[in-house]
């Protein structure tokens, strides 16, 4: 559950009260939030926000580019996003105001891997799980010794995904 407070602690006495989160209603259904999830995820696994890849981690976000104001020449550049994708634990948001330098002012030029730094220190300090890696094994029929019409017979009957390189 997302919160900005969690804990408050009086400065001149050290005593601690936990802050309750209170569920008011469900904003959007669980399906939506899924479809928003997975589109989240695609951004930085193909698209703009490559830059906020965290190895061992899903991440999902947004990037964004916004001109300040009329033509002032300045930009304001964000990354908004979550970790792990499915099962958040931990939103970012990183906006920049005018930036400069080789990064240029793209959201996912700039903010983006600035995310992706932050995520990566941050979501081992506390301790979230990395993503196992998912391996699927399928069994591939013996080809061995047929020529190519048989072999590509053989795995079409079988549905196999198959790409056929032919070596000099």
């Amino acid at each position: 559950m997302p919160r900005l407070v969690k804990t408050v602690i009086d400065s001149e006495t050290g005593e601690r009260r936990e802050v309750e989160t209170v569920i008011k209603s469900q904003s959007i259904t669980e399906e939506t939030a899924s479809k928003v999830r997975s589109m989240m995820n695609s951004v930085v696994s193909e698209g703009t926000g490559k830059g906020a890849k965290v190895e061992g981690y899903t991440v999902g976000g947004k990037t964004g580019t916004s001109e300040d104001g009329v033509k002032t020449n300045k930009y304001i550049t964000s990354f908004m996003g979550l970790s792990p994708t499915e099962e958040p634990e931990l939103v970012i948001l990183v906006v920049l105001y005018n930036p400069t330098g080789e990064g240029g002012h793209q959201g996912g030029a700039v903010a983006a891997p600035t995310a992706g730094k932050i995520l990566s220190e941050v979501l081992p300090y506390m301790e979230v799980k990395k993503e196992e890696e998912k391996k699927e094994y399928v069994e591939v029929p013996d080809i061995t010794g047929m020529t190519v019409k048989e072999a590509k017979k053989v795995l079409e009957e079988k549905r196999s995904y198959f790409k056929i390189k032919y070596r000099k």
